[in-house]
């Protein structure tokens, strides 16, 4: 393989990184947090994250949340196999079987 197609791999990589990450928190902070903690600013916080994910890395935040899409059903599979809180796992086993249907 070449430097630049080497590069270009890392460069892949380090995109789906980042985009994983916001999906991650996203999931987390939207979708299992408030089901145990009852907090007014959640939503804020997520805007807020997103925002200022999207800021720094030079794109608008509808880009952001239109790229975080696709992995949001990977996030939630890893919690699923991580035994995370239990009592969501139905809830998030409907979210991706809508989601892989969805995407088709």
């Amino acid at each position: 393989m070449s430097v630049l197609g080497h590069n270009r791999t890392w460069q892949h990589l380090a995109e789906w990184t980042k985009v994983y990450e916001i999906a991650q928190c996203h999931v987390l902070i939207t979708e299992l947090d408030p089901e145990h903690a009852d907090d007014p600013e959640r939503a804020t916080v997520n805007s807020v994250l997103q925002a200022e994910y999207a800021r720094l890395a030079g794109i608008a935040p509808a880009a952001l949340t239109a790229a975080m899409q696709p992995y949001l059903p990977i996030v939630r599979v890893f919690l699923l196999l991580g035994g995370a809180m239990p009592d969501m796992r139905e809830r998030l086993i409907q979210r991706v079987e809508a989601a892989l249907r969805a995407a088709g």
